[in-house]
């Protein structure tokens, strides 16, 4: 059954914006109808894709989506068989631009001081800087054969910041890292952007951990754009097939298996109506199912429940049933967009079974 939508007029003007693919340059990074083909098959197709100074911007899409293509595009690795790259205006192409490399091939017994002085010198104080901000102050010293992976992975970024870029491309920085590690590499990419004010352009082949760092997100498939917003509109209103595998289990957990069970196709079989709802912002704490049920007077049950500060204000869901009744429906739905809560409809619940008691 196709889910219902009930939302507030007032969420469309925030999450229906137009994207920003702009073709005019801007500060940060601009790419304006990028393609790129390898022996005649397209690998990056007319993309549109802008980072803004203190933004996080993520390319998500599976293996062969054309990620790695995109972002050596945007890098100035390879040049696009059609459209432009823009980045820094009045900047040369190569200046300002940091792009993180594999934390692999150094020397075990090289210290991370002379890692972060491989492509020329640099001040102490400059190290001190860099080190301090991924949270590896005092390892100037420290061999590279002594650290962990997550560390190698921040003394590669360190090694990029001390070049002071205004723009960071990163492709998979948290591939093959344990999820405390990675954890701690997305945080950095975040403060970077916020406090740094640095264009970061970021790419993985899963949503999670980048839906609570980004503030723009572009899902590409067969180097195509198939949908390009901010977290919460892509995980609340996918627009793709694609999107809506990588979004499904973000904020949706299942159903019970009790209750999944007692879902019927036949409305006029169900005792109840099953309801996920989404909230965002303050609505995410708000007692929102409290309310409802006093203003129904009835019993309102919870089934499951999520919320995740996904790319800014906090939003989640909570799914739950009201009696199957028109009049209820209809006031229910009526309260929920006054609260500022989507509502979706996933089905309809039977009465549960009727259990007899085993004869003495």
């Amino acid at each position: 059954m196709d889910p219902l939508m009930f939302y507030p007029a007032a969420w469309d003007a925030p999450l229906a914006a137009a994207p920003r693919t702009t073709t005019g340059p801007a500060p940060g990074l601009t790419l304006s109808g990028v393609s790129r083909q390898y022996r005649g098959v397209l690998a990056v197709d007319r993309v549109n894709l802008r980072v803004q100074p203190g933004e996080v911007h993520a390319v998500v899409g599976a293996s062969a989506a054309g990620k790695s293509t995109l972002l050596r595009l945007a890098a100035g690795q390879e040049a696009p068989d059609h459209g432009t790259v823009h980045w820094s205006p009045s900047v040369p192409v190569g200046a300002g631009l940091g792009v993180l490399a594999p934390a692999t091939g150094w020397a075990p017994r090289l210290t991370v001081s002379a890692v972060l002085q491989w492509r020329g010198a640099v001040s102490d104080s400059a190290q001190r800087l860099a080190l301090d901000t991924v949270g590896l102050a005092g390892f100037g010293p420290r061999r590279v054969g002594e650290l962990s992976s997550g560390q190698r992975q921040r003394v590669a970024l360190a090694e990029v910041l001390v070049r002071e870029p205004r723009v960071l491309i990163a492709d998979d920085p948290a591939a093959g890292l344990d999820p405390a590690s990675a954890g701690e590499v997305w945080s950095i990419l975040r403060r970077l952007a916020s406090d740094g004010g640095i264009a970061v352009l970021v790419a993985s082949h899963s949503l999670a951990p980048l839906a609570g760092i980004a503030d723009w997100v572009t899902v590409l498939d067969h180097g195509r754009v198939v949908d390009q917003a901010a977290p919460f509109h892509l995980i609340t209103r996918p627009t793709s097939a694609v999107t809506r595998r990588l979004t499904s289990d973000l904020v949706t957990p299942p159903l019970p298996p009790a209750i999944q069970e007692r879902l019927v196709e036949d409305a006029s079989a169900a005792s109840a109506v099953l309801l996920r709802l989404w909230f965002r912002g303050q609505g995410a704490t708000a007692p929102v199912v409290s309310r409802l049920a006093r203003a129904l007077n009835v019993d309102v049950p919870i089934y499951a429940a999520c919320v995740s500060p996904f790319g800014g204000p906090a939003f989640g869901t909570i799914t739950v049933s009201v009696p199957n009744q028109p009049a209820v429906i209809v006031h229910a739905v009526g309260l929920l967009a006054e609260l500022d809560t989507e509502a979706t409809v996933l089905g309809y619940v039977s009465e549960p079974p009727v259990v007899t008691p085993a004869a003495a």
